[in-house]
């Protein structure tokens, strides 16, 4: 009697550890809640991929989720916590920022010609400020990265007039970076504002005098 319930515990066991670390169930896209979401799913992988896709979808978020919840915690003392998205496929959308001086680059991410000041912006404690910026225009941190930007600007350029922080957005390998949004420092206020690229959307009304 104990051999097959040891057996038995030990598929269960197996069952639940593949069910908490089945990989890429914690990267679906949450928004495919919405009914919208969903309908353009079935609309453009047909009703078959796309009904097998919601399902699992499904799956995931009303059995999945609350079982990781109640389990998840009693994994850690017995140091089997299931973890399977080490090696995913990259990013989906990458984003650089790229600073211009009166309309002249000195500035982009990941570029060798233009690395004015990269160890400044590769710096681990910088680096999220600049992420955070160039990612969206309701960062709390770009009033900041701007006021350092403009006075390193007019130190290494006496001249300048204008600065321009540009957020860069595109899918990988980033061979098709379009502006997300910018922000502009002219002189002689240097007061800060965020323009976002999109003609049909309302400028920001945040400034930051310089």
């Amino acid at each position: 009697m104990r051999d097959p319930l040891r057996a038995a515990g030990i598929v269960a066991v197996g069952l639940l550890i593949l069910l908490l670390g089945t990989p890429g169930l914690d990267f679906l896209d949450s928004s495919l809640q919405r009914p919208e979401k969903r309908q353009k799913v079935m609309k453009n992988a047909g009703p078959f991929w796309g009904g097998l896709g919601l399902g699992i979808y499904d799956l995931s978020r009303k059995v999945r989720n609350p079982l990781l919840d109640f389990f998840g915690p009693l994994q850690r003392p017995f140091r089997v916590s299931q973890n399977w998205s080490l090696y995913r496929d990259g990013p989906g959308k990458l984003m650089r920022l790229e600073i211009r001086i009166d309309d002249r680059i000195i500035y982009r991410s990941v570029d060798n010609e233009y690395d004015w000041n990269e160890a400044v912006f590769r710096n681990r404690r910088l680096r999220p400020v600049v992420e955070s910026t160039v990612m969206s225009t309701d960062s709390q941190n770009w009033r900041g990265l701007t006021r350092w930007v403009v006075q390193a600007a007019r130190a290494d350029f006496p001249e300048t007039q204008r600065v321009d922080l540009i957020a860069l957005h595109g899918p990988f390998p980033g061979d098709n970076l379009k502006e997300h949004h910018r922000i502009i420092a002219e002189s002689p206020s240097w007061t800060a504002r965020i323009v976002e690229a999109n003609p049909n959307a309302q400028e920001e009304s945040h400034e930051e005098g310089g």
